[in-house]
Formats: structure tokens, C-alpha cells, sequence
């Protein structure tokens, strides 16, 4: 099992059916919770990376930013 799966990560991978976004959406660590609700909202944004000196830390999306109110 561990050849094949030390095989498997010389394998290419194929992202010519993947849709990327070439400019991603970024909110720097410690972003506010208002000000990244705000630019959702205004934005439509479905998630956005969040990244500490231009390094990915994280991911938030819109589940996690809009919690309904009863």
C-alpha cells in the first residue's frame, strides 16, 4: 500500500477541467467579522482565502460567514 501511495505522488495531475479563478478573493488575518460580512454581501462572494504574509491560512465561505437569525 505505501509503494502505490508514494507512486501516487509523482502522478500529474490534469487541472485543464478546473475552473481557477486567477484572482481569488483575499482577506487578511484578523479581518473583521462586520467587514468580511460587508464585502460578501456586497461583493456576492461564495468564499474568500485568507492569508498572512501573502501565505494561505485559511478558507472562509459564505456558511461560515452568514448565520441565519430566529
Amino acid at each position: 500500500r505505501q509503494a502505490r501511495e508514494d507512486e501516487r505522488l509523482d502522478d500529474v495531475v490534469n487541472f485543464s477541467t478546473c475552473l481557477i479563478e486567477p484572482a481569488p478573493f483575499q482577506l487578511v488575518e484578523g479581518t473583521s467579522l462586520l467587514k468580511t460580512h460587508s464585502l460578501f454581501s456586497l461583493l456576492g462572494l461564495q468564499i474568500a482565502y485568507v492569508t498572512s504574509l501573502g501565505r494561505l491560512i485559511g478558507v472562509v465561505s459564505l456558511k461560515e460567514v452568514f448565520v441565519p437569525r430566529y
